[in-house]
Parts: C-alpha cells; structure tokens; sequence
C-alpha cells in the first residue's frame, strides 16, 4: 500500500500523469475495501480521489 502512496505523491506533480495518478487511487481505494483497512486510511484514499478528480476538472 505505501508504494501506491509514495508513486501517487511523485507523480501528482506533474500534469502528465493525471492517467496515471487516477489509476494509482481507485487501485487505492479497491485495495481498501477488499483489506478491510481502517476506516481512517479508507477516509484519507477517498479525500485524495476527490481531489485528483477535482484536479482532472481543471
């Protein structure tokens, strides 16, 4: 999971990977709920695929 993490935060830089970067947070947020993980970390993936989505709009 925190490989996901750190891969997203480097490439949330750069506008090239906008693809790339929504991949990486529903890949996120699928790994989430099949593991059950705490429901504050499931908070945190769905706030960062609000704003990803939010940044795609733009």
């Amino acid at each position: 999971m925190e490989e996901y993490i750190d891969d997203l935060l480097r490439r949330m830089a750069d506008e090239e990977n906008k693809d790339e970067i929504t991949n990486i947070c529903y890949t996120l947020l699928e790994v989430g709920t099949n593991q059950s993980i705490l429901p504050l970390t499931k908070l945190y993936i769905g706030i960062v695929l609000m704003f990803v989505q939010t940044l795609l709009k733009c």
